[in-house]
């Protein structure tokens, strides 16, 4: 599928997912950039970088990539299509408070590691991997979370 067919196709399923204002450009290297601002100003603006080989999603607090070989090593028969629903259900998610984001912070203030789930993840703890961070960076580990709407204070 060639790259304006991909561009095309992701704005129309974005479109058709999403009742949202956003803004559409190219960047520095011509790349299809569709991004909406966030009223967290810690998310600051999610934007999608489509190209034909991945579509990048990304924000203050974190960046994820969604590409065909990925699609292809889950199974999808059409790679590229799933590509496209899936970064569209990733922004679609986001922007409805469906997912949410974390950060996991060591006590030096290095950022450890951060993800981008399901709402209903947002509770979910691993207490052997929290231990494994405490010994490893020290305490306290600050982990931190964000729906679309703001940063969350506590669990929900």
């Amino acid at each position: 599928m060639e790259t304006k067919e991909i561009e095309a196709r992701f704005r129309e399923k974005l479109e058709d997912r999403v009742d949202i204002k956003v803004a559409v450009y190219r960047d520095d290297h011509d790349a299809l950039c569709v991004s909406t601002r966030s009223p967290c100003a810690d998310i600051g603006q999610l934007v999608a970088r489509v190209e034909a080989t991945s579509i990048t999603l990304s924000c203050n607090i974190i960046h994820s990539h969604v590409d065909p070989a990925e699609m292809e090593r889950r199974g999808y028969p059409e790679p590229v299509d799933a590509m496209l629903d899936e970064a569209v259900l990733m922004f679609g998610d986001l922007v409805e408070c469906r997912a949410f984001l974390s950060k996991t912070t060591a006590p030096d203030g290095t950022v450890i590691c951060s993800g981008w789930g399901p709402i209903s993840a947002i509770n979910d703890k691993n207490e052997k991997f929290e231990m494994m961070l405490v010994e490893t960076y020290g305490s306290p580990i600050i982990e931190e979370k964000w729906l679309w709407s703001g940063k969350i204070d506590k669990s929900l």
